[in-house]
């Protein structure tokens, strides 16, 4: 997936959570939908895997959470 589509996919997840709308998720044909509250614990993450003096896989990682 190219980084505009990705931009576009977090933005349209940011205007559904700013609307306090529900969040619809959808990879492929399967789909699932949530109604986050208006308070959710949010992090963000840095992650690299594999050594860390060469090539390694890096990731970030955007988590909301509610009970």
């Amino acid at each position: 997936m190219g980084r505009d589509a990705v931009a576009e996919y977090l933005r349209t997840l940011a205007d559904s959570l700013e609307a306090g709308s529900d969040v619809t998720l959808r990879s492929g044909e399967q789909s699932v939908t949530m109604s986050p509250p208006g308070e959710v614990e949010f992090e963000v993450k840095a992650e690299r895997e594999g050594p860390t003096d060469g090539n390694g896989e890096l990731s970030i990682e955007v988590e909301l959470e509610w009970p």
